[in-house]
């Protein structure tokens, strides 16, 4: 995928693809690295944080990728929000993540297998809101509802304790964005109902995010009512404890290494695990074992007697001289 199929998919592709290349595999001792252009900072897919400083320190952190798909170049007009920078061709370097508007939809290019790994030491954290930002990104909304108020919040599935993000698109009744600085949502729990405040999105009118912590089991609905009596508009989560395993998803660094330095061991990177056999050095050891054990003491011996008596006395009776 997708270098099998024919040129109409790859025409709707933001990126040009290498022929007859299936992807291109990184040295295991020099991992590719992703590096998030100036628009994809700023671009609602790519962000994890709104300050682009801290969006762009966590981007930079991200865990490295062994694999990505052969992409020469961006397609005319497309938009690149991430490079591989490690691996340039005759068009520089390679398109990781792209998107181009086709026909009446949008068309999004994820080039590596691995985002997967964006949930190392922080759960599905990034993870999800990656996905989720660019599946509601290139998702084209019923056209009768372009411009109607509707409330989302993430994710759908929590434990008590475990943050929430809650975004709010606004408009008015001529179906304009609300550009009030904040708005208030209603989040109902069976036996309380409590009101939230959202901030105003600077880069995209309309749009309110906010935050909220869960305290207890159950489920929680969002509702949101437009001003001038408008349809309210809802949204639901499910708040449940979770299994010991998945409460504390994020590495315990400080543990493991405490107990690789009390038993002589090293805490390695997913990325270093190729050096294991380096550092497995040693040298042999030959050692004698002395074991000893009475005549006596063995069920062979006892069974080789008992027979050797009993052929004796068998063949003196059979002589006559018992």
């Amino acid at each position: 995928m997708p270098h099998r199929f024919g040129t109409s998919l790859q025409e709707l592709l933001p990126v040009r693809m290498q022929p007859a290349t299936a992807g291109i595999e990184a040295p295991v001792y020099e991992p590719y690295k992703i590096q998030v252009t100036a628009n994809g900072l700023v671009h609602e897919t790519m962000r994890l944080y709104d300050d682009p400083g801290r969006n762009n320190r966590v981007w930079s952190k991200m865990p490295s990728y062994y694999w990505c798909a052969a992409a020469e170049q961006p397609a005319p007009a497309a938009t690149v929000l991430a490079w591989n920078p490690q691996l340039e061709g005759k068009f520089g370097k390679t398109p990781l993540i792209a998107f181009h508007y086709a026909g009446d939809g949008k068309v999004m290019f994820v080039g590596t297998d691995s985002t997967w790994g964006w949930r190392q030491n922080v759960g599905d954290r990034f993870f999800y809101k990656f996905w989720g930002q660019a599946l509601r990104f290139v998702a084209k909304r019923d056209e009768s509802q372009a411009n109607t108020s509707f409330i989302q919040v993430r994710p759908i599935r929590a434990q008590p304790g475990e943050e929430a993000q809650i975004e709010l698109m606004a408009y008015d009744d001529d179906g304009e964005p609300l550009t009030t600085p904040t708005r208030e949502v209603s989040l109902l729990v069976p036996g309380s109902r409590e009101a939230i405040e959202l901030t105003a999105d600077p880069a995209k009118p309309g749009l309110y995010k906010g935050n909220f912590v869960p305290t207890k089991a159950g489920a929680h609905r969002l509702a949101y009512e437009p001003p001038n009596g408008g349809a309210a508009v809802q949204a639901t989560m499910q708040v449940l404890t979770a299994p010991e395993e998945y409460r504390h998803p994020n590495l315990n660094r400080p543990s493991l290494e405490l107990l690789a330095s009390a038993t002589g061991g090293e805490v390695l990177k997913l990325s270093d695990l190729d050096s294991i056999a380096d550092k497995l050095e040693g040298s042999t050891e030959l050692q004698d074992l002395h074991r000893e054990a009475t005549l006596w003491d063995n069920w062979l011996i006892l069974s080789i007697l008992i027979l050797v008596y009993s052929v004796d006395v068998g063949i003196r009776r059979v002589m006559g001289l018992v």
